[in-house]
């Protein structure tokens, strides 16, 4: 193959554009099998400059890693820009060191499901009644 064409396509990677990908994960199983496969979860005193405010979904994608609210809160814009009602619910902290932990919940035909993916150990997309 050309180099010229090798090097012109990684400089092209659309996989490092953030909205292109946001559009690519139009479902809850597409961002789930995304944020387990790319994304590292990461304790929130490791976030440089962290807000408990709000997520920010953009340093998720940037820099591959986030706790709970990040991680969440990169999964909800993902699925709204698709259409989806999708919103972070906070609970009960996992760890002594946590004030809460924060979840994804998402709504299809009237039934709420949970991902859970931003902790060390991933659960998936669950019922939120099985939660």
């Amino acid at each position: 193959m050309n180099p010229v064409l090798i090097k012109k396509t990684l400089n092209n990677n659309l996989w490092n554009d953030y909205d292109i990908v946001l559009d690519r994960l139009n479902s809850p199983e597409l961002v789930h099998y995304y944020v387990t496969k790319l994304i590292r979860y990461s304790n929130f005193w490791e976030i440089p400059g962290y807000t408990k405010a709000l997520g920010q979904p953009r340093y998720v994608f940037n820099n591959k890693a986030g706790d709970c609210l990040y991680t969440s809160s990169f999964i909800v814009e993902a699925l709204k820009k698709n259409g989806y009602n999708a919103w972070v619910e906070k609970t009960a902290p996992l760890r002594l060191v946590d004030a809460w932990h924060a979840f994804f919940v998402f709504k299809i035909n009237g039934t709420k499901y949970i991902i859970d993916d931003g902790r060390m150990f991933p659960r998936g997309i669950i019922p939120y009644h099985l939660y």
